[in-house]
């Protein structure tokens, strides 16, 4: 099965977007292997940024992270919502008891 590719229109410049998703690796939020074959290059180029000129490792990361967040807010709301507001529909009120 292909997978399904779309283009990312990013705002700002590579470190403000970068900026904008350092929490979520501050926080311990990403796995990433502590083994792998590409994860000494990855590495060189995570630390390096911004000054290194490679930068599309970090630029896919941030991409990602991005959006992994944006989904992450979404369906937090929708799950703190009641159940008849996720469809659009009015929450019933009920009636305070004296």
């Amino acid at each position: 099965m292909p997978l399904k590719a779309w283009p990312v229109r990013p705002k700002g410049d590579k470190q403000a977007r970068a900026e904008q998703v350092s929490g979520l690796i501050s926080a311990g939020r990403i796995y990433v292997p502590d083994q792998a074959p590409w994860l000494l290059d990855f590495r060189i180029e995570i630390y390096a940024f911004p000054a290194s000129r490679f930068n599309d490792q970090v630029d896919s990361l941030v991409n990602f992270l991005g959006y992994f967040d944006a989904v992450l807010v979404k369906i937090a709301d929708r799950m703190t919502k009641h159940p008849l507001q996720r469809h659009g529909k009015a929450r019933a009120r009920v009636p305070a008891v004296a």
